[in-house]
């Protein structure tokens, strides 16, 4: 069973410099959008300091259940992200507008 794993409040401001800072990382800090499956599979895996991810696939029973979502093990500092095995085959067919409004391809 999943326990969840408190962290401490974080503000907006400080929300905003941290994604900032993974955009540069990235080289993408000027741009609206970019493809965010390329991120995770290189930047932010990369990224974490101290800590593996590792993405897993999962078929979804109902459109309501969640597209995606993390796991987090403390006693192995493992990063779990777990995403719906469509959304990610149609990764390519997605973009975001600068309203950041996802459309459909």
């Amino acid at each position: 069973m999943p326990h969840d794993h408190k962290v401490t409040y974080t503000t907006e401001d400080t929300l905003a410099r941290i994604a900032t800072n993974w955009r540069k990382r990235h080289g993408s800090e000027n741009k609206y959008s970019f493809d965010i499956t390329e991120f995770i599979e290189t930047t932010l895996k990369s990224g974490l300091k101290g800590k593996s991810l590792k993405i897993e696939f999962y078929d979804r029973d109902f459109d309501q259940d969640d597209p995606a979502y993390v796991d987090f093990d403390p006693t192995k500092s493992l990063v779990t992200l777990w995403v719906d095995r469509q959304i990610w085959k149609r990764r390519n067919q997605v973009t975001i507008s600068r309203a950041s409004c996802w459309r459909m391809k």
